[in-house]
């Protein structure tokens, strides 16, 4: 066999064995529940709301009322999602990049925070990834309205938006995001503690990763999944079906496709210099 064969063949064996061992990562979504203070009410006129979505990735949570005693056996607001996440067929390396924002509006001596905890399957250690807080301390301490920080971070800085990435390896992990709203010292007047359109998250996957269809995400409206360049993966099939998404890659056949190419090529120049 001539040298620019053996070449393309050498090109032909190495694509097809990249294309069959490279498995892409996959994740299920299990054990998820959502849970909220729902909607109270007070004889002088307060209200709470909550609602939680882990389909869309939202947390939401508000409180108002015309003064003060309207709000007093109500106090704050709740939202909350816990779900578990299963990896597969990971490499060393592999992680995946949660975000998680916070925005709102608020009254003097009021505010929300939304923390985001993780833990893994054994339950312990239990840890407070990132914490965001728009209330007036923020106001009076640190000259803006929201602050944040991430695991480590003992300082923080002024933002209401936060990413943290964790390395992953075949296994479960639970994912707690919580927001809470409350009614502090507020003075005479309404009282007003808004974040019920504003905290989301959602999960950066590496490319070729497979999200398995569940009953938890199967909503054609889903953003809890996404790639890096930004699109959304749906999850399973319209109408909880049990089928998979993966993140567009190349696979096996284009691969060995391609490497026949190479080779046809080869042998065609070959037989017009016989």
């Amino acid at each position: 066999m001539k040298r620019s064969n053996w070449a393309a063949a050498l090109i032909c064996i190495a694509a097809f064995t990249i294309a069959n061992h490279a498995s892409a990562m996959t994740i299920s979504v299990i054990d998820a529940s959502a849970s909220t203070s729902g909607t109270q009410t007070s004889a002088s006129g307060g209200i709470s709301t909550a609602v939680a979505n882990l389909s869309t990735g939202h947390l939401g949570a508000a409180v108002d009322g015309p003064n003060l005693a309207s709000v007093a056996g109500i106090g704050g607001a709740y939202a909350q999602v816990f779900f578990g996440l299963v990896f597969g067929d990971t490499t060393p390396g592999d992680t995946i990049t949660i975000s998680v924002s916070l925005h709102g509006s608020f009254s003097p001596g009021t505010g929300g925070i939304v923390n985001f905890y993780t833990e893994p399957a054994a339950g312990f250690p239990v840890t407070n990834q990132a914490a965001i807080s728009c209330n007036t301390f923020n106001q009076t301490f640190h000259n803006t309205a929201c602050w944040g920080g991430l695991f480590g971070d003992p300082i923080g800085s002024a933002t209401n938006s936060l990413t943290f990435t964790l390395l992953v390896d075949d296994g479960t992990m639970y994912f707690n995001p919580l927001l809470q709203v409350a009614v502090g010292n507020a003075p005479e007047g309404p009282v007003s503690v808004d974040f019920l359109n504003s905290a989301d998250f959602f999960i950066t996957v590496p490319d070729g990763t497979v999200i398995a269809a569940n009953p938890y995400t199967d909503d054609p409206g889903t953003t809890l999944f996404r790639t890096a360049s930004g699109a959304v993966i749906a999850t399973g099939t319209e109408g909880g079906g049990t089928g998979t998404n993966a993140v567009p890659e190349p696979n096996s056949l284009s691969l060995l496709l391609f490497a026949l190419l190479g080779v046809t090529v080869h042998r065609r120049r070959g037989a017009r210099r016989r």
